[in-house]
C-alpha cells in the first residue's frame, strides 16, 4: 500500500499507520492557549489527572498544533514549550504541545474543552478555522456535534477542515499514568 507503513506491535498483531503528517507553519496554523471563565468548570488547585485524551487537528491536510497551557491560566511555571502550572488549572488542560489532553473528573466532553480554551467548535469549524468539520473518535466516524463527543479514558479524536482529508488515528500509545 502506497503511502502505508506497517508496523508490529503487542503480540505480533499488524496494524496500518498513516503517514505523519507535515505541521502547519506561520500565524495561521498557530493556536495559541487559553483559559477562560467558564460555567460549571471552575479554575482551581492543581488535580491530579485521572486519564488521558488524544486530541488532532488538521487543517488543509495540515496538522495544527494543539498548545500546551490550555486550561491553566498564567502565570504559567515550566519550560517552554511545557508547562508544569500556573496561578489556577480547570479539570481539562495541556501540559504539552503533543495533542494529550489530562481530564480531571469524568463527563466532561470536547466542548467543555473549547470552552475553557476560550475557542469556538461546531459542525461549521473550531478556533479560527472554517468550514466543514469532520470529526472521527476511536478511528469511527462521529456523525453528532464534535463538542458533545465524550472526553473518555483513552479516545483518539481527529478534527479536520478542508482538502485533503486525513486518514484519522483509531488509537494512540498514552504516555504511563494517564
Amino acid at each position: 500500500m502506497a503511502g502505508l507503513a506497517a508496523a508490529m506491535i503487542g503480540c505480533g498483531a499488524p496494524t496500518v499507520a498513516p503517514d505523519p503528517r507535515p505541521i502547519g507553519t506561520g500565524a495561521e496554523y498557530t493556536l495559541e492557549a487559553g483559559a477562560v471563565e467558564a460555567p460549571g468548570l471552575p479554575c482551581g488547585h492543581r488535580r491530579r489527572a485521572m486519564y488521558g485524551v488524544h486530541l488532532e487537528l488538521f487543517a488543509d491536510g495540515l496538522t495544527v498544533l494543539v498548545p500546551s497551557g490550555i486550561g491553566i491560566r498564567p502565570p504559567w511555571r515550566g519550560e517552554t514549550p511545557y508547562v508544569v502550572g500556573g496561578a489556577c488549572e480547570h479539570a481539562i488542560v495541556t501540559r504539552e504541545p503533543t495533542g494529550v489532553i489530562e481530564v480531571g473528573r469524568p463527563g466532561l466532553t470536547l466542548g467543555d474543552l473549547f470552552r475553557i480554551w476560550g475557542r469556538p467548535l461546531s459542525r461549521t469549524g473550531f478556533a479560527h478555522f472554517g468550514g466543514n468539520v469532520t470529526t472521527h473518535v476511536n478511528g469511527r466516524p462521529w456523525p453528532a456535534d464534535p463538542a458533545q463527543i465524550p472526553l473518555d479514558r483513552h479516545a483518539q479524536i481527529v478534527l479536520q477542515v478542508g482538502r485533503p482529508q486525513v486518514v484519522a488515528h483509531p488509537r494512540y500509545v498514552f504516555p504511563p499514568g494517564l
